[in-house]
């Protein structure tokens, strides 16, 4: 799925709500999910970076690990 690869490659200037908002009308239980999901992103982050772990993301169909 399309959307699969920019959920685990989320730069971030991005902001996935308005990127799928503006190509698809969602009901309210999809923005609610978005925004979860956003808030799962940025908490991985945040516990990878404190825990000092790589990073397993898919990049141009390959599997890459990023250091914090």
């Amino acid at each position: 799925w399309k959307l699969k690869s920019i959920f685990l490659a989320k730069p971030n200037s991005i902001n996935l709500k308005t990127i799928i908002m503006e190509t698809h009308k969602m009901t309210p239980n999809q923005t609610k999910i978005l925004e979860g999901m956003d808030k799962v992103y940025d908490k991985l982050i945040e516990f990878k970076k404190k825990m000092n772990s790589e990073l397993v993301i898919l990049k141009d169909n390959k599997i890459t690990r990023v250091k914090p």
